[in-house]
């Protein structure tokens, strides 16, 4: 059998045609090593602690992101304004009872340009499981206009608290310290989030660039749309299109979410998160 390059995640609309008899397939791009950056997670601290899904304690997706951020800012100082696109999550990091987690991102340059891949392991797990990666480039484009946040809000059709946010659209999953939507204003079939650190995730030794609990917030503030007439059905972040930061937002940011897609099996969405201005600060497209 012959061996050909596929496309990296499902929904990207690219054809790959198999080589012609005689013809060698197209070999993979030499890749060099730029380092990686360890992280270690505690069972017990309020990051893995307050948020449980099954009766299980399980790491933040977007933690992978936050996390190949600072890996790309330690490699390339002063790179603040920089992109993640065709984010894959492959496997989420389910932590068991009484055990530790340990992610480790690495980075890699090829001829196709920068990329990363992030690895766990837990308790006594041997080797390390693959369980996100992405390509990385470093926006030069112009921010997007100015958010009007007081108009949306002055114009909203109703308002949820963030506590009914989480007790009714995602009961039992977030503990107080992951609780970071603090309000969210719906107008037609789009929501802004109010969005707030707790002073626990505030005081986070890792000194994230982009704190992974705010992005996680970010997206969380999609749930006020949810029909609080079933069972709500657990998030599973599969890939994120493409992700842009132009600066880093504070402990009190705004978040604006935008569908693009929704059905029973996918929910697709654009979120901005952005300051008390409106200035926006991080972009995500395609959050699926």
């Amino acid at each position: 059998p012959l061996r050909v390059p596929l496309p990296g995640y499902v929904f990207e609309g690219a054809h790959y045609w198999l080589p012609a008899v005689g013809e060698a397939a197209p070999s993979a791009p030499a890749t060099t090593s730029l380092g990686s950056y360890e992280v270690s997670y505690h069972h017990g601290e309020p990051y893995l602690r307050d948020h449980v899904t099954f009766g299980e304690q399980v790491l933040l997706g977007v933690t992978h992101c936050s996390l190949a951020i600072d890996a790309v800012r330690r490699h390339r100082e002063g790179s603040d304004q920089l992109r993640l696109d065709k984010v894959l999550f492959e496997s989420a990091v389910i932590v068991g009872s009484g055990k530790d987690a340990n992610v480790r991102v690495s980075l890699q340059e090829s001829s196709k340009g920068l990329s990363f891949e992030s690895h766990y392991r837990t308790g006594s797990m041997s080797v390390w499981e693959k369980s996100a990666g992405g390509a990385i480039s470093f926006e030069s484009g112009p921010r997007p206009s100015r958010f009007d946040l007081e108009g949306f809000k002055n114009s909203s059709d109703y308002e949820v608290s963030g506590e009914e946010l989480y007790t009714l659209k995602k009961p039992g999953v977030y503990g107080p310290g992951l609780k970071t939507v603090e309000k969210a204003y719906i107008k037609g079939g789009e929501v802004l989030g109010e969005l707030c650190l707790r002073p626990e995730m505030e005081d986070d030794e890792r000194n994230y660039y982009l704190h992974p609990a705010l992005l996680d917030g970010s997206m969380v503030t999609r749930f006020a749309l949810l029909d609080d007439s079933g069972s709500p059905e657990p998030f599973i972040p599969v890939m994120i299109k493409s992700l842009v930061v132009y600066e880093v937002p504070g402990a009190h940011s705004y978040s604006h979410v935008v569908p693009v897609k929704s059905n029973d099996e996918v929910w697709i969405v654009d979120i901005s998160i952005m300051d008390a201005t409106g200035a926006i600060q991080v972009e995500l497209k395609g959050f699926t």
